[in-house]
């Protein structure tokens, strides 16, 4: 019993050592917003250029633009879209705790798109159909919507189910906020209008 205190601070200090720093997102599964087109969520913010409208936060109830989804957690889920004009939909926040240049993260997320999404190109001012596959981009963000790096993208989102999709990266610099946007699969030489819904953001772990 006499070893007993050693073996408690070795627990102990070795927990701490070892412990996991996590980074929580504010609203993470847009939650905390009502389920309204062209809106901003609380908790975060946007870029946009003038006339551009914001995001949508959708729910299983509303049919914004004909997307019938079902959100994967919660009650709400997001749209992002990308336009033929070359203009694209983010979302950002700034996070509690920095991420830390050269220290290895991983993140998770729900993501897919909608077959159905009607709404007026900016270009030609004509009902279009915004259903071509787009990407997820992940920045390290400065000053709001001067982004620094690029830390992640995926491949084009082109199914419709809810499908998790894993991230990680690692950071060459310090980053205060962190941006989520849609953008073009660059297997297409043009700018185009397509959608990706997203939902149930997980913490920011570091591994």
């Amino acid at each position: 019993m006499k070893h007993l205190p050693i073996l408690l601070l070795f627990l102990f200090f070795g927990k701490n050592t070892f412990a996991q720093d996590t980074i929580s997102l504010k609203n993470a599964s847009f939650e905390w917003s009502s389920a309204l087109a062209n809106s901003i969520p609380s908790g975060w913010e946007i870029c946009s250029r003038p006339n551009e409208t914001p995001p949508d936060v959708h729910s299983k109830n509303t049919r914004h633009y004909k997307v019938n989804h079902t959100p994967k957690t919660g009650k709400n889920f997001i749209g992002l879209v990308v336009r033929s004009n070359f203009t694209y939909e983010s979302i950002h926040q700034k996070l509690k705790t920095n991420l830390q240049k050269g220290k290895s993260y991983k993140m998770q997320m729900y993501v897919a798109m909608s077959d159905t999404f009607k709404s007026h190109d900016s270009k030609t001012a004509q009902l279009a159909s915004f259903t071509t596959p787009a990407i997820v981009r992940i920045w390290g963000v400065k000053n709001k919507c001067e982004t620094l790096e690029l830390l992640y993208e995926s491949q084009p989102i082109n199914h419709i189910e809810w499908k998790k999709l894993d991230i990680e990266f690692i950071p060459q610099m310090d980053h205060d906020r962190i941006l989520i946007e849609a953008f073009y699969d660059k297997m297409i030489t043009d700018p185009y209008n397509g959608n990706i819904l997203i939902d149930g953001f997980s913490e920011i772990i570091e591994q």
